[in-house]
């Protein structure tokens, strides 16, 4: 994901608007970028996570093999791990 002025490129990634999950037991590959909706992260990501305008929840058991970042909104570390940058 790269940030290009106040532009957003998800390349190799998926964009979304509203609420997004992964539950437990579940993977994605690829960075993810959610607008205007909370992200709740049960299962594994491999890549990074955005929000903008939205709250991300890291519940027990989530994994996060890159960062985290709530633009307008909250991280929530309920118990999962992120092996990069929480903002």
């Amino acid at each position: 994901m790269k940030f290009l002025g106040e532009l957003v490129a998800a390349t190799g990634g998926t964009a979304r608007i509203g609420n997004f999950s992964i539950g437990a037991g579940e993977s994605q590959q690829g960075d993810v970028l959610v607008l205007n909706g909370n992200a709740d992260l049960y299962g594994r990501l491999s890549g990074n996570l955005v929000t903008v305008e939205g709250d991300i929840t890291l519940h027990p058991g989530s994994y996060v093999s890159g960062s985290v970042l709530a633009y307008g909104g909250q991280v929530h570390q309920a118990g999962g791990q992120v092996t990069g940058e929480i903002n």
